[in-house]
This record gives C-alpha cells, structure tokens and sequence, in this order.
C-alpha cells in the first residue's frame, strides 16, 4: 500500500489552487525526484515520487479540470513516470524538456501572484 503524505487539510487547500499552481508544485516534486534518482538515493527518491504521483492523482480529481484539461494533465502525469520509471529510451530520456514544461506552470502561478 502506498504511503498518503497529504493530509485531509491539505488536499481541500489543493483543491483551491490553479491548475498553475498545481502543476508548478507538480513540477517541483519531479524535479527532486529526478535528483535524488540521479544521485542514486532510493530511499528518498521514492519518497519524492511518491509525493509526485499523489499531487496528480489530486490534480487528476480536481472536477474542475473535467474537461480539455484532464487529458494534457493525463498525458503529462504518463511522461512524467515513465521518465522516472521506465528505462526503454523511446519512452524516457528528456527530462529537461519536461522540466520546462512544468516551469511555465510555475511562473504563470507566480505571475498570477503578483
């Protein structure tokens, strides 16, 4: 079974947050799970992807997002692991293609900020 970071509290904030900013926290937990696989640490690898793959299962029932949304969010969730879990090369191998993607999530969030 696998591990619930989030807590009740935590998941009803998220439901308030942009598809923006969703996908930007999204990102960041790629980002790091990227790096700690890099470096070979298993133990905390797994933990950022566990975090990554939860924030889009929260993302992915998010009715908001019911509509032309859902399938881009699908699709970058299925790119996103199989960069951290697959190893066949025509389904990996661009992660810096995809962490720019998730930037531009970021800085529209943090643009909407402002």
């Amino acid at each position: 079974m696998a591990k619930i970071y989030q807590t009740e509290n935590f998941k009803k904030r998220w439901q308030q947050l942009s598809v923006y900013e969703q996908l930007g926290n999204i990102g960041d937990e790629f980002e790091r799970a990227l790096r700690w696989k890099q470096k070979k640490q298993q133990p905390m690898f797994e933990n950022a992807s566990a975090r990554m793959l939860e924030l889009f299962d929260l993302t992915l029932t998010d009715k908001r997002w019911d509509n032309y949304r859902l399938k881009e969010i699908t699709s970058a969730c299925e790119v996103a692991y199989a960069e951290l879990f697959d190893n066949d090369p025509n389904l990996s191998g661009n992660p810096e293609g995809l962490k720019r993607y998730f930037l531009q999530f970021a800085i529209l969030a943090r643009k909407n900020q402002l």
